[in-house]
């Protein structure tokens, strides 16, 4: 039995090698993000930095999941994690009442501590489920958001994560 999961997780974490292998590569100022060929990349779109969009969903055609990226300027705010994480969750149970917040937790990686939160909300007639990471480095705040459908979430989650992960701070 032991062997059957040796030999299933490694055949798992070849697999997920090789799906990330030939993803591209968006490398701008002090940060990269890999991402599936299938993807777009938008730069510089309504005031996000970028934004991964994913193909059409033919189930849902009305939406594409989606990862956008800003970095707003906190000079002269005096903003440290705590208190941007206390403003960002304000502005979110103000924008989504109805106990949108599903996650809120803190982390802590080789670049230093964040948050991470999962919420949920309606936006122009769309249900939808956000999740979102965030770090404050020399008064600059790193917001890397996931949107999807609500009825996406379960399978569009996965890819989702998987792009998430290989977001680098350098």
């Amino acid at each position: 039995m032991m062997k059957r999961i040796t030999i299933l997780l490694a055949f798992i974490s070849l697999n997920a090698y090789g799906q990330k292998a030939n993803w591209k590569t968006y490398t701008h100022d002090n940060y990269s993000i890999q991402y599936p060929p299938e993807w777009d990349l938008e730069e510089n779109r309504a005031g996000i930095i970028f934004a991964l969009i994913s193909p059409i969903d033919t189930a849902n055609p009305t939406f594409n999941k989606n990862i956008n990226f800003l970095t707003p300027d906190l000079k002269g705010q005096g903003m440290d994690l705590d208190r941007f994480n206390e403003i960002s969750v304000t502005q979110i149970k103000n924008y989504f009442p109805n106990d949108s917040i599903i996650t809120e937790e803190k982390g802590k990686d080789a670049t230093g501590e964040y948050r991470h939160l999962i919420y949920v909300g309606d936006e122009n007639g769309q249900h939808l489920e956000f999740e979102q990471y965030y770090r404050v480095i020399n008064d600059t705040a790193y917001i890397l958001t996931l949107t999807m459908l609500k009825t996406q979430w379960g399978g569009g989650h996965q890819i989702g994560d998987q792009i998430l992960s290989t977001f680098k701070i350098k």
